[in-house]
């Protein structure tokens, strides 16, 4: 594999250590909540309702800045995926697939790694991209195949995930920069 590439749509210290400390809190004090998920015995999530004006301040506030860093305009929360937050353990990886588009709409997600022992490097098409604690990216989880490689090392691999559907010419614009990005980096590796 090659080395983890810079990626157009990572935003490098998005969030300060304070709000990975919250998510881990979180992770900690609803540990029986989480799901299991069927494309991996490793893999564990829950969803969020509450990352909302009236619920949990801190994740709403960079839900709303990390929106606003990236541009996405008006947006709509996706109904299935919602907001998520997410760990994986030794072994665990995510495997390669897109999400669902709503009717009218494009589906991105803003990711925030929060925690990370060794692997588990995200792939955009099959391409590993740059990112540490507290970096946030922009994944184009509609039209781009997203993927991690597996977790190495005790402990586990935690991320935020925010979800955006938002207007298609923004979402067809970042996809762009993204095709120009990896005609770049296929050029490189090759």
């Amino acid at each position: 594999m090659i080395e983890p590439q810079d990626y157009p749509f990572t935003l490098k210290r998005a969030v300060p250590d304070a709000f990975c400390n919250h998510v881990n809190a979180l992770i900690q004090s609803n540990i029986d909540q989480f799901q299991g998920n069927q494309a991996g015995g490793a893999r564990r999530f829950m969803k969020m309702d509450y990352v909302s004006p009236d619920g949990d301040q801190v994740l709403y506030a960079m839900k709303q800045k990390l929106a606003q860093h990236f541009d996405l305009g008006d947006y709509v929360v996706p109904p299935n995926l919602k907001d998520f937050v997410g760990y994986i353990t030794e072994g665990g990886a995510i495997h390669p697939h897109t999400d669902a588009d709503l009717p009218g709409r494009r589906h991105v997600r803003i990711n925030v790694l929060v925690s990370q022992p060794g692997g588990c490097v995200p792939l955009m098409e099959n391409m590993p991209i740059a990112v540490s604690v507290g970096d946030a990216w922009l994944n184009l989880a509609s039209q781009v195949i997203h993927a991690t490689t597996p977790v190495k090392g005790p402990g586990f691999r935690s991320a935020i995930s925010f979800g955006y559907q938002i207007e298609p010419a923004r979402g067809d614009a970042f996809f762009r920069v993204h095709q120009d990005w990896m005609k770049t980096v296929r050029g490189l590796a090759a």
